[in-house]
């Protein structure tokens, strides 16, 4: 898929700058990399909220560890998805 979008041109500087500084390729492949960790962040934020609310209903006596490894649990499940 191709989009164009336009940048400010502050934006634009510092797009190219982390172009640079990171290694990335070209705009297009830190954009990408910006994109997607802002959706595994959201992803993350959906897996949390998801645990607040179970720790309020019936599974609400686990133990932390239990609810780390089953936020992990989830967290590779959305990975496997998200590779499809």
């Amino acid at each position: 898929m191709t989009l164009n979008i336009q940048l400010p041109d502050e934006l634009s500087r510092y797009v190219q700058e982390q172009v640079a500084k990171r290694g990335y390729k070209d705009a297009s492949e830190y954009l990408a990399a910006v994109l997607e960790a802002e959706q595994h962040r959201q992803l993350d934020e959906e897996v949390d909220r998801l645990l607040l609310e179970a720790v309020d209903g019936p599974f609400a006596e686990w133990k932390e560890q239990e609810l780390e490894d089953v936020r992990q649990a989830g967290s590779r499940i959305i990975q496997r998805r998200q590779a499809r």
